[in-house]
């Protein structure tokens, strides 16, 4: 009775102990989540008001969201930040319609009117980021541009391909005009020796 007593025990404690440590790896897990950094890149210039609005809008933002890093690039009077700007579009499959413009994980916005409308749009990607999972900006625009990488070299081969396959039906075409005049030379000699005799 006291072995069964001392088995019951034992299982029990294990149950409890493994429950625990469950609860704790997902709080962990949860704090965790809450607390990864989001990456936003925000490309604006001097002159324009939308960025003013914009700008004024992110320090609110970076208030109420302390895990958010925001990445500013004036495009103007740094022309390296409009490439990085036009790159990052490419990636994300953005029409340029001009600033600002913010990447936030796998997304992108583009204007900026008012905190109610595009500032309400921005949190909603933010706090999606929060939730699970977001790629941050440069990493997509890193694979983008590997993917394109990748695509050039094996572009390279066939587009050489291509050019070496013309120019040999070009060459074939010529061959086969000179075979073509030859014949017809052959053939209107042999008729002008046939009428001399």
């Amino acid at each position: 009775m006291k072995k069964k007593m001392s088995i019951k025990f034992i299982v029990w404690f294990l149950v409890l102990t493994s429950l625990l440590f469950i609860n704790n790896k997902q709080s962990l897990g949860q704090n965790q989540a809450t607390n990864k950094e989001i990456n936003i890149y925000f490309f604006w210039m001097d002159d324009c008001p939308y960025c003013a609005k914009a700008k004024e809008f992110l320090p609110k933002l970076e208030s109420k969201y302390p895990n958010i890093k925001i990445k500013a690039f004036e495009i103007s009077s740094h022309n390296d930040n409009l490439k990085v700007m036009q790159i990052m579009e490419a990636a994300y499959g953005a029409t340029s319609r001009g600033v600002p413009e913010f990447f936030i994980g796998a997304k992108y916005h583009q204007g900026f009117e008012s905190e109610k409308t595009d500032g309400l749009t921005i949190e909603q990607m933010i706090q999606k980021c929060l939730a699970k999972t977001c790629p941050d900006p440069s990493d997509e625009t890193i694979n983008y541009v590997n993917k394109l990488n990748q695509q050039n070299k094996f572009a390279g081969p066939y587009l050489i391909g291509l050019i070496l396959l013309v120019i040999l039906i070009i060459l074939i075409g010529i061959i086969s005009t000179i075979i073509k005049n030859k014949k017809n030379k052959q053939t209107d000699d042999s008729e002008k020796l046939d009428q001399t005799k």
